[in-house]
């Protein structure tokens, strides 16, 4: 399975693997889709090349609609329907329930706002995980609290991740680490 997408902003490919390899000149969102695939225990080859000109929106946005359809084309496979879960990190704690609905959405209480590392605008994560779910057609909850960005950014993830690995009922009895560090 694997999917390339290319506009005028973006070039994107990616693909199910047996590790973790991520192309992407955003630190951040990097460090985010590490997170998120690491918990889900499903490997990925992810390629992206944007137009940094004017700002990283659209390659944030069409990295979350390039992954979305990447997921739905494996929706035949799926093990639950509903998932949810909880992460905490330090202060902060993420709760995310997913439906895979074939209606896609994205619900959140949660407003993500500010700067993260002095350029990185955390509410384009809200974009990614819309276009996310609105290409893998899943529905989305999200509710966040804590204090520091960075911290319930991370959560958030790893509960995305979570939820995941548990839609496909990845065997995490095989993975013998429990963190990136």
């Amino acid at each position: 399975m694997k999917i390339f997408r290319k506009t005028k902003e973006t070039s994107i490919y990616a693909k199910f693997s047996k590790n973790i390899k991520i192309k992407l000149k955003v630190p951040f969102l990097k460090h985010l889709l590490e997170q998120m695939f690491f918990h889900s225990k499903l490997g990925i080859t992810l390629k992206v090349v944007g137009d940094f000109k004017v700002d990283t929106h659209h390659i944030i946005e069409d990295t979350g609609i390039v992954l979305g359809k990447l997921f739905n084309k494996i929706s035949n496979k799926i093990y639950n329907r509903f998932v949810f879960s909880y992460v905490p990190l330090d202060e902060a704690l993420s709760k995310t329930i997913i439906d895979v609905s074939n209606r896609g959405g994205f619900y959140s209480n949660t407003s993500l706002k500010g700067f993260i590392n002095g350029n990185f605008d955390i509410q384009n994560l809200e974009e990614f995980i819309n276009s996310f779910a609105i290409n893998a057609k899943y529905t989305i909850h999200i509710n966040c609290k804590g204090k520091n960005k960075h911290h319930v950014a991370e959560s958030l993830f790893k509960s995305l991740g979570l939820n995941l690995g548990k839609i496909f009922l990845i065997n995490t009895k095989i993975f013998k680490k429990i963190s990136t560090k």
